[in-house]
């Protein structure tokens, strides 16, 4: 439709100096008056704009009324060249031209109705036929007949770049990835050297999760700018590398996004992020400490940055953090627990008490905070308060995870201080709540065989503990050792042999040389007591063994 008004105004001056000619040769009588008259003039806007001659004779009065509506069209009276029209088209009813003009006026007229009448007569139905019904059907907002009419557009001519335009935004407004994709290829496709495209192509393949071909369009942006204007398309290409498991790449395409904008927040963050989830702290740290930099109103940027610090074991540097924001005036409990953490690194564990105490009043629902302060009291040798600590903890902590490791927590506490029923209890009871808790299944089977009671429950417990982690050293150690005491010394055997293979463990050396001696294999059974002599050599239980 573009075109057609570029050569419709094109030809004004022409039609002005032939209406000039057409009227001096005429004489005054009304059109009505000489209904037969004929000219060859050219009525077709093309063939004036053209000096092409028509090929047949057209209609004098015809080309009258046209030339006087392009005239009114000249001054924006859109009302008057309607008219024009229309007594043209009565005299000429097959022309293209003529309809064609006709609807474009109504449609300025603001009736698409009326323009989608005329154009519905008007032949041939070509991409400008279809241009003004789209332009008409978006007045009307039918946006379904207005997609249609681009369909159409697009079936005449396939490099129409203004269609898949239009297509690809009207099927991002419904929400339709895949039509959007095809409009967006095929505008990609006639533009190719458009980085924008691209990029927008490449976005739409990864909502589609069609990563591999999100990874080739974001590459043909970013190869075809790889500036800041383009930034979006460089991280996401880092992405893309990243799920296709080639982290060089996306660290070169991360690196090369930095260094277009190196205070990024976003980018740095994303940084930030990514080496954290993956304990890589010390590639983490120098995007961390820019972001605090940067953000330095941030609290929550610095503690990232303290936690960064702990977990490169820079233990001061991470104090330093965390006792600034707390005189800074920020109680956030993570300041707390990580000081209380650095506290029970160094040793001091009465000021980790304190602490771990900050913690447990600041958010009492955390079990982290209950399960660090038992362990504080643990250290200190105060079995008591441990405890306390941990059935405190039991009363507040609603999250189930939390609460079965704190329990757990005060089984095994019950049981390393000779509480042996309370422990028993504490772990029927949280096997109740989680039957599949394998931690507990092991503990307790390995409590009771110990103990040499209730055997074929520990049986049980920790065949079932076994069944669910079958690679796990002490879980195997703990089955032989079921076994050993019901006196079935050649599983015992086997399962604490496989035990060993999977770990250097002292007790599960000893175990096995139990085993073997149990069996009469006494060279063998010496031989596994020296090696675990030899991790432990102060066990006066493992010297007696071997000095028999």
């Amino acid at each position: 439709m573009e075109n057609r008004l570029v050569r419709k105004y094109l030809s004004i001056s022409i039609v002005f100096i032939l209406a000039a000619l057409i009227t001096a040769g005429c004489s005054s009588q009304s059109a009505k008056e000489r209904p037969g008259e004929e000219t060859k003039g050219s009525l077709r806007r093309m063939a004036v704009t053209q000096g092409e001659m028509p090929e047949k004779p057209i209609n004098y009065y015809a080309y009258q009324y046209y030339v006087n509506g392009i005239l009114a069209e000249e001054v924006n009276d859109y009302y008057s060249a309607a008219n024009a029209y229309e007594r043209a088209l009565t005299y000429f009813p097959e022309s293209y031209e003529i309809g064609f003009s006709l609807a474009e006026s109504y449609y300025r007229l603001g009736e698409p109705e009326k323009c989608l009448d005329v154009l519905k007569k008007v032949s041939p139905r070509d991409v400008d036929v279809f241009k003004l019904s789209a332009a008409c059907y978006r007045m009307l907002e039918d946006y379904d007949s207005y997609k249609g009419a681009y369909l159409n557009v697009l079936k005449l001519d396939s490099e129409d770049a203004e269609s898949y335009s239009i297509l690809g935004q009207l099927y991002l407004r419904d929400k339709n990835v895949d039509s959007a994709i095809w409009a967006y290829a095929g505008l990609a496709r006639v533009r190719p050297d458009d980085f924008q495209l691209w990029n927008q192509l490449g976005r739409l393949y990864v909502e589609s999760k069609d990563y591999s071909r999100a990874k080739d369009a974001l590459r043909n942006s970013v190869n075809l700018d790889s500036s800041l204007a383009n930034l979006v398309a460089v991280v996401t290409l880092g992405d893309m590398y990243q799920l296709a498991q080639q982290p060089d790449s996306a660290d070169m395409m991360y690196q090369r996004a930095l260094k277009l904008d190196p205070t990024n927040s976003i980018i740095l963050n994303m940084m930030v992020t990514r080496y954290t989830e993956q304990d890589m702290f010390e590639q983490a740290l120098p995007y961390a400490k820019t972001l605090a930099q940067i953000e330095s109103d941030d609290p929550a940027q610095l503690r990232r940055l303290g936690m960064i610090y702990y977990y490169v074991d820079s233990l001061s540097e991470a104090e330093k953090i965390f006792e600034q924001l707390i005189d800074q005036g920020d109680t956030h409990d993570l300041n707390y627990h990580f000081l209380g953490l650095i506290d029970s690194d160094r040793g001091n564990f009465e000021a980790a008490v304190e602490q771990f105490q900050e913690v447990t009043q600041r958010a009492d629902s955390l079990p982290s905070g209950w399960l660090n302060l038992g362990y504080a009291y643990r250290k200190l040798k105060q079995p008591e308060k441990e405890i306390a600590a941990y059935e405190a903890g039991l009363s507040r902590v609603t999250d189930p995870d939390g609460h079965l490791r704190i329990q757990f927590a005060l089984g095994s506490t019950y049981e390393q201080n000779g509480y042996f029923d309370k422990a028993v209890r504490t772990f029927e009871d949280l096997l109740k709540t989680d039957p599949n808790y394998h931690p507990a299944l092991n503990y307790l089977g390995y409590m009771l065989a110990d103990k040499g009671v209730r055997l074929q429950y520990a049986l049980q417990l920790v065949s079932k503990a076994v069944e669910i982690a079958p690679r796990n050293a002490a879980y195997l150690d703990s089955y032989g050792w079921v076994f050993y005491r019901l006196g079935d010394y050649d599983k015992a055997v086997e399962y604490l042999k496989q035990a060993v293979e999977l770990d250097s463990d002292p007790v599960i050396f000893d175990h096995l040389g139990d085993a073997y001696a149990a069996k009469g294999k006494l060279e063998r059974a010496r031989e596994w007591w020296e090696k675990a002599l030899a991790l432990q050599p102060d066990n006066s239980a493992i010297k007696e063994k071997l000095d028999r």
